[in-house]
Parts: structure tokens; sequence; C-alpha cells
């Protein structure tokens, strides 16, 4: 099971995922930019690009968010 983090690019957000790995968490992070170099080779970090404004969400191939 993996937890969704909406805004993961942003102060909190980045911050939030990085706890929540560190706890050994998966993470199925959602931002409106690429991900930082920091996670782009972490494992339990599944980045979506995108803006649920404008794109709605489609999890679809996604991990089970809990």
């Amino acid at each position: 099971m993996a937890i969704l983090v909406s805004g993961a690019s942003g102060f909190l957000g980045r911050r939030l995922v990085e706890r929540l790995v560190e706890g050994h968490h998966d993470v199925v992070a959602l931002a409106r930019c690429l991900a930082p170099a920091a996670f782009e080779s972490n494992p339990h970090i599944k980045w979506i690009v995108g803006d649920i404004a404008k794109d709605g969400l489609d999890l679809s191939g996604m991990p089970k968010i809990d």
C-alpha cells in the first residue's frame, strides 16, 4: 500500500515525502513539475506529474493507495 501526497514538490509536500520514505512507506507523489533529483532514483516513490484542477486524477496502474 502507498500514501498519496499531492503538492509533493512544495515546501511541506517535499518534506512529507522525505519523512514518509524514512518511515519505510511507499509514496505516490503528485506535483505539477518533475521530481527533484533526490527522489528520481528512490524505488519507494512513484512520481506523477499533473494538475488535478486541469487534468483530473487517473491512478490506474498505480499501487493501491491507503
